[in-house]
This record gives structure tokens, C-alpha cells and sequence, in this order.
């Protein structure tokens, strides 16, 4: 039996257990600072993210973690894929497809304008199977990003050097 639902507290844990083996799927382990007690204060206390897991006969089979975002063409909330994962041995059941079925569904009900998300560009597979939902592509956005050690830099206008800039 499949059953998709919002996570609880108690689900923290293996939720960042699946985080991880996404992100060792994605060779990118060695970027996760993630915590059980981090996932559970987003969700639950500051609320900017939200999580479904998916259960098969009561086993965590995978999970998807969203948030919403804005579209001001649209002056219309959006929804924003973080994360979706299946874990190996559930694969090829339709559990993917399903969870974003569901937030599709949820999307539409509460207005959204679009529902997107990223994908490595390596993951044909993934790639494929997003298409097969009806997602395009988007060949002319590139992502951009400053992390966490670098955020001082953009606000004081420093680039990044050990000592006071004057670049």
C-alpha cells in the first residue's frame, strides 16, 4: 500500500537519512550539514519549507520537500521542488510520479501559477521521466548561487581575499 503524507517530527530523521543518500546518488555528500533537529525547526517552527514522505506497507520509500515562491509575471505564488527521492528498491512503482501528482494537485487547488524544480544535468533518466509529466525544460536559465561563506561577501562588497578588500 502507498500512502503519501506530510511528514511529522518523528520523520525528521529519516527524512535526513534519505537526504543524504540523494545527495550520494548525486555525489555531493560531502555537502550536507543537514540535521534531524535543522529539517524539523524549517518545517515545523519556521514553516518555509514543507515535506511529504511516502510510506510503501509502512516502509519510508522516498520523500519530497517544496516551498513556495513567486512568479511576478504571474503575481502568483509558485511552488518550488527542493528535493524529490526514491530510494533504490522502490523505483520503477510509480512513487515519483505520485508525489508530484499529489503537489500538482495541491498547486492547483491553492492557485498556483507554475510548480518547478532542478535537475542535474547528467540525470537523463530523471530528465526523461520529468518530461513524460509534461515539464519543460528551461534551455535559457542558468543558476546562480552564493553560499553560506560567501554571503558577507556580497553585502560588504569584499571579494572573498583573507584581508580588508580594496579590489
Amino acid at each position: 500500500m502507498i500512502r503519501i503524507r506530510n511528514i511529522t517530527e518523528k520523520d525528521c530523521e529519516t527524512v535526513v537519512t534519505m537526504i543524504r543518500e540523494l545527495a550520494a546518488f548525486e555525489n555531493l555528500e560531502d555537502q550536507v550539514t543537514a540535521t534531524a533537529e535543522d529539517l524539523r525547526h524549517v518545517v515545523f517552527d519556521e514553516k518555509i519549507a514543507h515535506c511529504f514522505i511516502c510510506d510503501v506497507n509502512g516502509e519510508a520509500a522516498g520523500y519530497l520537500l517544496y516551498f513556495f515562491n513567486v512568479s511576478t509575471f504571474k503575481c502568483r505564488k509558485g511552488v518550488y521542488i527542493e528535493d524529490i527521492y526514491v530510494r533504490p528498491n522502490f523505483r520503477g512503482q510509480g512513487l515519483g510520479k505520485a508525489m508530484i501528482q499529489n503537489l500538482a494537485l495541491l498547486a492547483d487547488e491553492w492557485g498556483c501559477g507554475r510548480m518547478e524544480w532542478m535537475c542535474l544535468d547528467w540525470n537523463t533518466k530523471a530528465q526523461d521521466f520529468y518530461k513524460s509529466l509534461g515539464a519543460e525544460k528551461m534551455d535559457a536559465w542558468e543558476l546562480f548561487r552564493v553560499d553560506e561563506k560567501k554571503l558577507r561577501n556580497v553585502y560588504t562588497g569584499c571579494c572573498g581575499c583573507q584581508g580588508g578588500c580594496n579590489h
